[in-house]
């Protein structure tokens, strides 16, 4: 992304305005940070004479390293809770907006560890409540005085979701060493309002959603029981013809398996009794091969001849 440049006017010899050099860079950490404070500190973001990057990545990638070496930079930044709950209030879930903060805040950590004694850290919704605050900061680390008219910004949160991302933050020890690091990072403004300050009808307003959220909830839930309980009805009847069905189908293979051994039973006697048929043929064969191959059948042989010849003349 193309930086975009911010500043005071200043008037020229001539009396036409002029950009007045604004000598340190302006980050933001998430991307929702740097317009807030330009609008409280006055500033126009299109007006030349200041270099602002929403977010590291914008900023690394437009000033090779060698360039920003030697550049102060004020780098605005957003706490765990609060950037959790402003997802939530936007309608994200946790785990997304604890994993965009988390990615987010690694960069903007690695870039204050490298640039520790040239940066100066600031919360950016303090600065943006506070920006009268901020000037004396400017003017404390870089000795430079900011012209400008002060608009201070305010916003707020439902306490619910505040308590919700709390919540997370304790429940998640990445999350807890990282805010940790970030606040030790944080030059502390004075009259600032803290990430934690509530409005009542913010906070009024938050309950209601969630009461009507868990509305919701519980009428999807009543929902999906009733789709439960027809289904588990279904199944029941299912259960029941599949009973009904399995035991016909037991007494039709009862009645099978005793056909079949009967009919088993009947086939071993058929098999019996013509063994016994067969074993009684080969005994007959033995019989009439031996009574052909005895003496007195072959002396007797001419006259079972003669008989057969008188048997064909007569």
């Amino acid at each position: 992304m193309t930086a975009t440049t911010a500043g005071p006017q200043a008037t020229s010899s001539s009396g036409k305005p002029t950009a007045k050099a604004i000598p340190f860079v302006l980050v933001g950490m998430t991307g929702t940070e740097v317009d807030p404070v330009l609008r409280a500190l006055g500033l126009n973001p299109k007006y030349p004479g200041m270099l602002v990057y929403q977010t590291v990545a914008d900023l690394t990638a437009a000033v090779p390293a060698a360039t920003l070496a030697s550049l102060p930079i004020v780098a605005l930044s957003t706490g765990c809770a609060a950037y959790v709950a402003g997802s939530l209030a936007a309608g994200l879930d946790a785990p997304a907006a604890s994993q965009a903060w988390t990615r987010a805040a690694d960069g903007f950590l690695a870039l204050c560890r490298a640039n520790r004694s040239r940066t100066l850290v600031l919360n950016a919704k303090a600065a943006s409540t506070a920006p009268s605050a901020v000037r004396h900061a400017l003017l404390e680390q870089f000795d430079y005085a900011l012209d400008g008219q002060d608009a201070p910004q305010s916003s707020a949160t439902p306490s619910v979701l505040q308590l919700l991302a709390q919540d997370l933050i304790r429940r998640e020890p990445t999350l807890r060493r990282m805010q940790a690091e970030l606040d030790a990072s944080t030059q502390p403004l004075t009259g600032a309002s803290p990430d934690s300050v509530l409005d009542a009808r913010a906070v009024l307003a938050g309950v209601r959603r969630t009461q009507d959220d868990l509305q919701q909830a519980r009428d999807d839930a009543a929902a999906r029981q009733q789709t439960l309980d027809a289904a588990t009805a279904q199944i029941a009847q299912l259960h029941d013809t599949a009973l009904e069905s399995g035991t016909a189908a037991e007494r039709e293979l009862e009645k099978a398996t005793t056909d079949l051994a009967r009919r088993t039973a009947e086939l071993t006697k058929l098999r019996q009794e013509l063994e016994g048929t067969l074993a009684a043929l080969h005994g007959a064969r033995q019989e009439i091969a031996e009574l052909r191959s005895s003496t007195s059948w072959k002396l007797t042989g001419p006259i079972r001849r003669v008989r057969r010849l008188l048997s064909r003349g007569a």
